[in-house]
């Protein structure tokens, strides 16, 4: 089930390399972002390759989804909407495992 909150977007795929900041920066492209963020494995410190990316508008996220192809970094990665918080309950609480960068 997509998410009906404005803007909201799942990245995949992130090369390695890839920070908050690098996140926000090509997304701003489309609008204004308001949250960006890089999931980290908070047991050894690296990029779990995905992220959240949250504009403050409808129109800015519509623009991001007819991109045809997003290359962060020189990788190409999967854009996506993010599903809404009440699904990703039901499977259970694995951002216990996550940190923020």
């Amino acid at each position: 089930m997509a998410s009906n909150r404005a803007g909201h977007l799942f990245v995949a795929r992130l090369p390695w390399t890839v920070c908050r900041e690098t996140l926000r920066e090509h997304f701003q492209q489309f609008g204004k972002v308001s949250y960006a963020r890089v999931v980290f494995d908070k047991n050894n410190g690296r990029s779990k390759r995905y992220g959240f990316v949250e504009f403050e508008s409808p129109e800015s996220q519509k623009r991001a989804l007819e991109e045809p192809q997003h290359i962060i970094e020189g990788g190409k990665v999967i854009v996506q909407i993010r599903e809404t918080a009440e699904r990703g309950r039901n499977r259970g609480r694995r951002d216990e495992d996550f940190t923020e960068v």
